[in-house]
């Protein structure tokens, strides 16, 4: 009886443990072969195994995936390239407060998402190419570069608005 309650003890806080990481499981286990045929990990550690670059490039996310990347603390890279990414999702990332790195291109962010994107302090570069985000809205990441005392803090991004299907 003992060895049957310690077996499903040991299994129950595997199961949490998996659970609580099963997005970087996931996106360990599926290559992201870029278009020159050469495979790059989506998934790369620190000395310590902390994850600090995640790459979700087409991946399908759920709403718990979106919550696990906001509690990934370490993580400073994060491509969501081609994901249906919101801007209700952006919210989770204010977990993540050493993120530098942000791709959010083809994403489903629009304007009311920059928000969101001022209030995360460290990043340093953010990509927001064929997003509904307007140029009005671009217009308040030019002004946080002007309030930025030094160039060596100025937010670098990359913008081009998604054209309108016909």
């Amino acid at each position: 009886m003992l060895r049957t309650s310690a077996i499903f003890i040991f299994a129950v806080l595997t199961a949490s443990s998996s659970h609580a990481s099963d997005l970087v499981t996931r996106a360990e286990a599926n290559e992201l072969r870029l278009s020159r045929g050469s495979v790059v990990p989506r998934v790369e550690r620190d000395k310590d195994g902390s994850v600090v670059s995640l790459r979700l490039n087409e991946m399908d996310l759920s709403d718990d995936d979106v919550r696990r990347i906001g509690q990934l603390r370490h993580l400073r890279r994060l491509v969501l390239f081609r994901t249906e990414f919101t801007d209700s999702d952006l919210a989770q990332l204010k977990g993540c407060r050493n993120l530098e790195h942000l791709n959010l291109t083809s994403t489903e962010v629009t304007d009311e998402g920059i928000d969101t994107i001022l209030q995360l302090k460290k990043l340093r570069s953010l990509c927001i190419g064929d997003v509904n985000i307007s140029p009005e809205a671009v217009e308040r990441l030019r002004e946080l570069n002007r309030s930025r005392a030094s160039r060596r803090d100025y937010l670098r991004w990359g913008y081009s608005r998604r054209k309108k299907s016909i």
